[in-house]
């Protein structure tokens, strides 16, 4: 069996080259991508990860969308529930 786990500090870091690319705060990366600011700081610092929702919308600011392509489901095709 493979285990795969989340390299966070690698994700950290390409998500700050590209918010600093585009010229944004974190705060502002936090507002596009839905979610609090504080979880890139625990990122930053090694005590937290994304959760899997985030990490998808993560990938997707970071332009892998193609590469997550056959995970996602936009907010508009949800299932009922």
């Amino acid at each position: 069996m493979t285990t795969c786990q989340l390299d966070v500090k690698a994700l950290y870091e390409q998500l700050d080259q590209q918010r600093r690319a585009r010229g944004i705060s974190w705060r502002q990366l936090a507002d596009e991508v839905d979610c609090a600011a504080s979880i890139f700081t625990r990122m930053k610092h090694g005590v937290g990860a994304p959760t899997a929702h985030l990490l998808l919308s993560l990938l997707v600011w970071l332009g892998q969308k193609e590469a997550v392509a056959s995970l996602l489901r936009t907010s508009d095709s949800a299932r009922p529930t």
